[in-house]
């Protein structure tokens, strides 16, 4: 006879204590890439990677121009150039560091002539393409075809005075032809102007410099040649000698011009003082100049009698103006280029 069984006895029946919650579903195991369009799909992938990649380093080199290595004879100096000196032990200490290194290790920059292929003019590097053309070596130079004349003038001048600065009479004959018209002679010189800038103060901002700085350079540059060529070497006059070998030039020429002329005499003889000796030699005061040049105050008054400022010139001949006012912006720079222009 069959018995029923009743489902609450079933259960009773069943031992459910080691069932724990249902099981998550398992992901299906990964299906092999054995078909064409799999390898296809995971070349692209890297494929776009990389070129994500090439694409960040040619940004990074984006207006960068390429090194070439090309013959001294091919370049030639800027007309611009103002390196006047390669002689001496500094010039041959730089020529060994690049023979040493098998060539200039910073290039040069140039730019090519457009009506002779292959050919090239410095914007800078002088000394490097010299020491180069010397050694016989190939020079490294970066070619720049976008410079046009002003921007290259400006270039030359920074790059000089991160390296090595030139002198304070290369400086002031330099800035001289590039403030002086086109086929014009620049002051006291036989050189033409370049007509680059309209003046002392637009020189000076292009290139980020001082105007008196600027101006200092060249008062030297002015001098006349019996007196520059009293020294050594022209490059030997410092910036600080300018302002009191002018004023003893303007003071008393002919005695400076007489003085000058000695000095070189007594070199030629073998008798030549260096540079120092040869600045305190031209610029030798009589008791009557010295007695000239004590301290001194002159007031400046308003056209209504009110004080305007005190000129004040001190026993070493420099000046200083003292306003009694405070001068507006416009003012100031009225003033600024007032005295540029009194100084050109």
């Amino acid at each position: 006879m069959n018995k029923r069984v009743r489902t609450t006895d079933l259960a009773a029946a069943l031992d459910l204590s080691n069932l724990g919650s249902p099981a998550a579903p398992r992901p299906a195991p990964p299906r092999p890439r054995t078909s064409v369009g799999d390898m296809l799909s995971e070349r692209k992938s890297t494929l776009e990677a990389e070129n994500a990649e090439l694409k960040k380093r040619v940004q990074a080199w984006a207006g960068a121009k390429p090194v070439l290595e090309l013959d001294p004879a091919a370049v030639v100096p800027s007309r611009f150039a103002n390196r006047i000196d390669f002689e001496g032990i500094d010039f041959a200490r730089f020529k060994e560091e690049v023979r040493a290194a098998g060539g200039n290790v910073q290039p040069i920059k140039v730019v090519p002539f457009p009506a002779q292929p292959g050919r090239y003019q410095i914007v800078y590097g002088h000394r490097r393409h010299r020491a180069c053309a010397e050694l016989g070596l190939k020079v490294r130079a970066i070619v720049d075809e976008g410079l046009d004349e002003q921007r290259q003038f400006v270039e030359m001048e920074r790059e000089n005075r991160e390296r090595k600065s030139l002198s304070a009479y290369e400086q002031g004959v330099w800035y001289l032809r590039a403030m002086t018209p086109r086929n014009q002679l620049t002051e006291g010189s036989d050189l033409e102007g370049w007509g680059l800038f309209d003046g002392l103060r637009a020189l000076a901002d292009a290139i980020g410099q001082d105007p008196g700085n600027v101006s200092k350079a060249c008062r030297i540059a002015r001098l006349p040649a019996v007196v520059l060529d009293a020294f050594p070497r022209r490059t030997d006059i410092q910036f600080n000698w300018s302002t009191k070998l002018a004023r003893a030039f303007e003071r008393d020429a002919a005695g400076v011009i007489e003085r000058a002329r000695r000095i070189a005499a007594q070199r030629a003889a073998g008798r030549g003082m260096d540079a120092k000796q040869t600045f305190s030699e031209l610029t030798f005061e009589s008791s009557a100049q010295a007695e000239e040049l004590k301290p001194s105050q002159v007031q400046i008054s308003l056209p209504n009698g009110l004080g305007l400022a005190t000129v004040i010139t001190s026993k070493e001949g420099a000046t200083s103006v003292l306003f009694s006012r405070e001068l507006t912006a416009q003012q100031r720079d009225q003033l600024v280029e007032a005295l540029a222009h009194a100084f050109r």
